[in-house]
């Protein structure tokens, strides 16, 4: 098998090397260039082995991981009910506005997509 040094997308991350000799890289050479499209079958997402509160105060305490799908729904619940009370006619706007403020701590892959 082939493989040449492909670089990954994101700047500051390292070069990678990757089987070229297969038909999912584009023709030509590969290497040096800024950017190209790859074919797959398949997409993995993989965001991490385990969650990390960064060290944040509060987090550990308030909120809600992200890593799997329950994670998700008891999310979606959350925010679900907090636009339910925060319509409710005897809220006041400074409720509102502290009812519908939310944090996203991270800015890894997950952190960037929920936020």
């Amino acid at each position: 098998a082939v493989s040449k040094v492909v670089r990954c997308s994101r700047a500051g991350r390292p070069a990678k090397r990757a089987d070229t000799s297969s038909d999912r890289f584009p023709e030509g050479d590969v290497e040096g260039k800024l950017s190209f499209e790859l074919d797959y079958d398949i997409l993995i997402y993989a965001v991490g082995a385990q969650t990390n509160d960064f060290n944040c105060p509060g987090v550990k305490e308030h909120a809600f991981f992200f890593k799997e799908a329950p994670d998700a729904r008891k999310v979606r619940e959350k925010i679900s009910d907090l636009f339910e009370r925060a319509s409710l006619p005897n809220v006041s706007d400074e409720e509102k506005e502290a009812l519908l403020s939310f944090v996203v701590v991270g800015g890894g892959p997950t952190g960037v997509e929920v936020a």
